[in-house]
């Protein structure tokens, strides 16, 4: 082996044996394809399966469509892209409704069923935080239907992205609360 075959592990072969009561696997695969499997059986499924095509330069507003072909549970599709914050699981489900679902617009009992459904608590102040959803860009009020709203293109590249720190920090709310009032400064004695 030559140097620099040393530093790619693309030439490295893997073989795997798989046996159950339905089918039997016994092959040779590729590195790429051990660390995908690996992936999918380290987190049990909750990495999702991942897309075995070759994509060179994909662009991260691709991220939904790369995963069209596979079945997602919400729970999955949550788990995936990595929301921390109530905005941000709303983001992550209105674009799953809009991907998968086909759906281009949802209500606030979508999203309480949707809740459910990924089986997360569900927010005890839905109605604040869809106000901050919308005050951040990621979602908007439909004009011609009451009470629904769509997930904006903002929205998308956020969910796409996966929230990075600086969206985190760009759409941070500060807490209201009350500021302390500062008592009088009182003067030196003469």
């Amino acid at each position: 082996m030559s140097s620099a075959d040393k530093g790619s592990n693309q030439d490295v072969q893997y073989h795997i044996k798989l046996t159950g009561p339905e089918m039997t696997l016994d092959c040779d695969i590729s590195h790429d394809i051990a660390s995908r499997i690996m992936m999918v059986v380290l987190t049990k499924g909750a990495a999702g399966l991942p897309d075995l095509k070759e994509k060179k330069n994909k662009s991260e507003s691709d991220l939904g469509q790369d995963d069209d072909n596979l079945e997602h549970s919400l729970r999955e599709f949550l788990t995936t892209h990595e929301p921390k914050r109530i905005p941000e699981q709303i983001a992550t489900i209105a674009y799953f409704l809009k991907t998968k679902r086909k759906k281009q617009s949802f209500t606030k009992d979508d999203l309480t069923k949707c809740f459910e459904e990924a089986e997360e608590g569900v927010p005890k102040n839905l109605v604040r935080d869809i106000k901050w959803t919308v005050k951040i860009g990621w979602i908007a009020p439909k004009t011609d239907q009451a009470d629904a709203y769509y997930l904006t293109k903002t929205g998308q590249d956020a969910v796409s992205q996966k929230f990075p720190a600086e969206i985190r920090r760009k759409t941070k709310i500060s807490k209201g609360g009350r500021t302390k009032k500062s008592s009088p400064k009182s003067s030196p004695a003469k």
